[in-house]
C-alpha cells in the first residue's frame, strides 16, 4: 500500500486531518523540538482550496518530535500531560469515524475510559464541558489497533485508536485534542506522543475504513488486525476465474499479498478484477513466483499486489475488466541535484556514484525488484558513518561491482532502512574468492548469523540474518562472487 498516495480525497467526507509531519498544511517544515503553536488542519472540508477549515491551537507547551523512533520515523506531537490542543474557531461536528495514531509515555489508562478523542470544552473557562457535548457521546464500536473494544494502556507503544458515531447527533463548540476523560465528567491532559488524527462526518463503509487503516498501518508500521490478511486459492483443472469483488484483504508483500497456487492461461483461467475499476498492472519474478502488481489510481505506484506460484507471462487476456498492462523497468542516473524519483510497478535501477547521493534525494523504488547500482572504483563505504540516505526507500537489490575493487560495511539498521518491509537485501559484487586481497567485499556490523548457502536463478549466495531491535527478521543474500564477508 503507497500512504504517500493518501489526500484528502481519499476517502469521502474528511473532515478534519492532523498529521504531524505536516502541522502546517503545507506552509514549512518545524525544526526537531519547535514549540508547536498551531496544527493546522489540510482535510480542506469546506472545498474552497484552503487548508485550515478547522485549525488547533496548543493549549500548553507543545513540542515537536521530528523523527519518532516508536512511530516509524514520523513525526509526533509532545503532550506532557498538562498541554493539549483546541480547536480554534466554533467547530460543528455529526456522526462520523475518528482515527488517532499515539503512544502513551506516562500514566496508563484502563480500557474503560473514552480515552482521548474530540471532547467538547468550554476554551474560556478551560473547563470539561461534560458528556452531553462531547462528539462521541455514546460509541457505536471502539476499535484499538483493528480490535473492537481492545485496551489500550501500554506504555510507550504506538496505537491506531478508531471509533465510529452513527446517531447523527451534530455538536458545536470548541473541542480538545490529545485529552482524557478520567470519568463521567473530570477531564485530563494525556501524557503521550499524538501523531495523526483524522475525523470523516460520515460512517465509513467496510473498504474505506480498511483503507485508512491500511494508510495509518503502513506509514506508522503499526499492527493492525482489520489490515488485509492473506488468502491462497487453489482453481483446480479447468477454466477457472478468480474474483475480487472489492479491495478489502488485497495486500503488499510476502505474507500478506493473496497466492494463486496453480493460475494457467493454457487451460483458460483469468483473473476478476472487475469490480475495481481501471487498474494498471506489472509483473516481476520473485524467489520463482510471478507477483503482480495493480495501480488503482493511475500514479504508477503500486497499491496492491497478487502473487502466483511459479513463472509466468501474463497478458490483458489473463483479466477480466479494465486492465492495462505496464512494462515498468525504468534505469535512471542520478545527478549531482537533489533528484526525485518514484518507483514503478516494475524492476526499477538506480545508476550512481556515491558523490551523487545525497541526503536530499527522494528516491522511493515502490514495487519490484529494485536495484541501486554503485558505479565507483576503489570505494570503502561504511553506509553507517559515511552516508544519510533516509530518502532511498524500497530498494532489494544492491550492486557494488562499479569498475573496481569496492568494499562497503552493513549494519542490521543499514538493511531495514533501505528495504522494504521485507527486510531483505541481496548484495552483488565480482572477486575471486580464493584471493581476499583483489574483487569487491563487504563487512557486517552486529549479530548477523550465518543460513547457509542459497541457489536463486542459478546464482548461488551466502544467506546471513539477524534480528532487528523491534524483533523483526532481517535476511542479506550475499553474492557467492564477493572475494570476502567479514562479522564484527
Amino acid at each position: 500500500f503507497d500512504w504517500l498516495a493518501f489526500s484528502n480525497n481519499s476517502v469521502g467526507g474528511m473532515q478534519l486531518w492532523l498529521d504531524a509531519n505536516d502541522s502546517t498544511a503545507g506552509a514549512g517544515s518545524l525544526a526537531d523540538g519547535a514549540n508547536v503553536t498551531t496544527w493546522k488542519d489540510k482535510s480542506d472540508s469546506n472545498g474552497n482550496g484552503i487548508a485550515d477549515d478547522n485549525d488547533f491551537v496548543a493549549r500548553g507547551n507543545v513540542s515537536y518530535v521530528a523523527q519518532d523512533d516508536s512511530l516509524n520515523q514520523q513525526g509526533s506531537m509532545t503532550l506532557d500531560g498538562s498541554a493539549s490542543f483546541i480547536s480554534a474557531n466554533n467547530t460543528t461536528f455529526t456522526m462520523g469515524a475518528l482515527f488517532m495514531v499515539y503512544q502513551y509515555t506516562g500514566d496508563s489508562y484502563s480500557s474503560d475510559s473514552p480515552y482521548i478523542s474530540l471532547f467538547a470544552y468550554d476554551n474560556s473557562t478551560l473547563a470539561y464541558a461534560g458528556s452531553t457535548n462531547r462528539v462521541f457521546g455514546l460509541f457505536d464500536s471502539v476499535a484499538v489497533d483493528g480490535v473492537s473494544t481492545g485496551t489500550v494502556d501500554a506504555i510507550n507503544q504506538a496505537h491506531l485508536l478508531s471509533y465510529s458515531k452513527t446517531d447523527g447527533v451534530a455538536i458545536s463548540g470548541d473541542y480538545v485534542i490529545g485529552g482524557l476523560e478520567e470519568a463521567s465528567s473530570t477531564f485530563g491532559s494525556g501524557q503521550m506522543q499524538l501523531a495523526e488524527v483524522l475525523y470523516f462526518e460520515n460512517a465509513l463503509s467496510a473498504n474505506d475504513t480498511l483503507l485508512v487503516n491500511d494508510y495509518l498501518a503502513n506509514k506508522y508500521a503499526l499492527n493492525i488486525s482489520s489490515v488485509a490478511s492473506q488468502d491462497v486459492l487453489t482453481g483446480g483443472t479447468g477454466a477457472d476465474i478468480f474474483v475480487w469483488q472489492g479491495i478489502d484483504g488485497l495486500a503488499m508483500g510476502d505474507g500478506n499479498r493473496d497466492v494463486i497456487t496453480d493460475f494457467s492461461s493454457a487451460e483458460g483461467d483469468q483473473i476478476d478484477l472487475s469490480a475495481l475499476g481501471a487498474l494498471n498492472v506489472a509483473s516481476y519474478t520473485q524467489d520463482g513466483a510471478t507477483i503482480l502488481s495493480f495501480d488503482t489510481n493511475n500514479d504508477m505506484y503500486a497499491d496492491f499486489e497478487l502473487e502466483l506460484s511459479g513463472l509466468h507471462t501474463v497478458s490483458e487476456t489473463d483479466f477480466v475488466g479494465d486492465i492495462t498492462l505496464i512494462a515498468g523497468d525504468v534505469s535512471l542516473a542520478l545527478t549531482t541535484n537533489n533528484d526525485l524519483f518514484h518507483g514503478t510497478l516494475g524492476n526499477d535501477e538506480v545508476r550512481t556514484t556515491v558523490a551523487d547521493l545525497n541526503q536530499y534525494d527522494q528516491i522511493d523504488l515502490g514495487a519490484g525488484e529494485d536495484a541501486l547500482i554503485i558505479l565507483d572504483e576503489g570505494l570503502d563505504l561504511n553506509f553507517t558513518e559515511d552516508l544519510d540516505l533516509s530518502g532511498l526507500a524500497n530498494l532489494e537489490i544492491l550492486d557494488i561491482t562499479g569498475t573496481g575493487d569496492n568494499h562497503v560495511t552493513l549494519s542490521v539498521e543499514d538493511v531495514v532502512s533501505l528495504t522494504d518491509s521485507d527486510n531483505v537485501l541481496q548484495l552483488l559484487g565480482d572477486g575471486d574468492s580464493s584471493d581476499v586481497s583483489t574483487g569487491d567485499s563487504v563487512t557486517l556490523t552486529g549479530d548477523w548469523t550465518y543460513q547457509g548457502e542459497q541457489t536463486l536463478a542459478g546464482e548461488t549466495y551466502q544467506l546471513y540474518s539477524a534480528t532487528h531491535v523491534t524483533g523483526e527478521t532481517v535476511t542479506l543474500r550475499l553474492d557467492d562472487d564477493l572475494s570476502s564477508q567479514t562479522l564484527f
